[in-house]
């Protein structure tokens, strides 16, 4: 083999070992940069996914609350009308009260 086919071979066996080596460091980069940006990603998606959560918990107290605001007006108008039910009958007991103490 001549001497300058020995010494191309060599040149161009250089160059392409050069070339991988800048091919690998540049997929390493490329790497990186896809793992960061999958991080912010990932990172961005929890804080969504935390600030939606919070706003369907703050949805769900308010309509517990309404809920229980509701329930509780039921039950003091129940009251009211069982109250005043009651207070229509203290004549009518007052004076069974009263037969059944005179009778003895």
């Amino acid at each position: 083999m001549p001497q300058d086919t020995i010494t191309e071979v060599l040149n161009t066996e250089e160059k392409m070992n050069l070339r991988r080596e800048q091919t690998a460091t540049e997929c390493r980069q490329k790497l990186l940069t896809a793992q960061r940006n999958a991080e912010r990603l990932r990172e961005q998606a929890r804080t969504e996914a935390e600030a939606e959560v919070r706003e369907m918990m703050s949805e769900a107290e308010r309509q517990a609350a309404q809920q229980t605001y509701k329930a509780l007006e039921a039950a003091s108008a129940q009251w009211e009308q069982k109250k005043q039910e009651a207070r229509k009958r203290v004549p009518q007991a007052a004076g069974w009260i009263v037969e059944k103490v005179v009778e003895r």
